[in-house]
């Protein structure tokens, strides 16, 4: 009898110390059950902030520039001209080739003879952007005046320059094309002029000029 209950007694000592072991692993201390909770919250808090914050973003497009307002727009034409090449053994088609135009009678919107052209040309680069093509460096002078204001250099003068793209056959830009250069200065009436100018080569073998003058506060 008295080692049936020592058996007895034992079993029940191995059940006890199983009840509190499976309690101690599933309820566990106070602060660990804290720290758990803890972790869990920073984990959701973590996937939270991910799906707010990482998501990628398309970046904005810069700002187009803006065109400056033009104070003043007005043009002139002339007739169809052909430039004298001056460079001595080239055959037009050479780096440094320099091309001028002579005095050209320059009219209003009304038809009037206004003043007159005078231009250079300077090649700069050859077979460029394709083969057949160049580069040349222009120089425009359009004179405002007649009589005596043009024969002694008190007329009104603007300045066009700026380069463009010119087939290696014609001596000026090609019928049909357009090409805008800076206004870069100015005399008389255009002193301190600047701004934009647009040269047409009209289908006609005729030209106009357009010139853009900015105001005062876009200079």
């Amino acid at each position: 009898m008295a080692i049936l209950r020592t058996m007895v007694r034992f079993r029940y000592l191995l059940f006890v110390l199983a009840i509190a072991y499976i309690g101690a692993t599933t309820v566990g201390t106070p602060d660990a059950t804290a720290k758990s909770r803890d972790r869990g919250k920073k984990v959701e808090d973590n996937k939270v902030e991910r799906s707010k914050g990482t998501r990628p973003t398309t970046p904005s497009a810069p700002a187009a520039p803006q065109t400056p307002t033009a104070e003043r727009v007005f043009s002139v034409t002339h007739a169809s001209i052909q430039t004298l090449l001056t460079t001595a053994g080239s055959n037009g088609h050479q780096l440094g080739d320099l091309r001028v135009l002579p005095a050209t009678p320059i009219q209003n919107a009304a038809g009037d003879t206004v003043g007159r052209l005078d231009a250079q040309l300077l090649t700069t680069s050859v077979d460029f952007p394709v083969e057949g093509d160049e580069v040349r460096m222009t120089s425009l002078n359009f004179i405002f005046g007649q009589g005596a204001a043009n024969l002694h250099g008190t007329a009104d003068q603007l300045i066009v320059s700026g380069s463009g793209f010119y087939p290696r056959t014609q001596s000026a830009l090609a019928v049909g094309t357009t090409l805008v250069r800076p206004i870069t200065g100015g005399s008389g009436a255009y002193a301190g002029a600047s701004g934009w100018a647009e040269s047409e080569h009209l289908l006609d073998g005729s030209w106009r000029h357009t010139f853009y003058l900015l105001k005062s506060e876009d200079r």
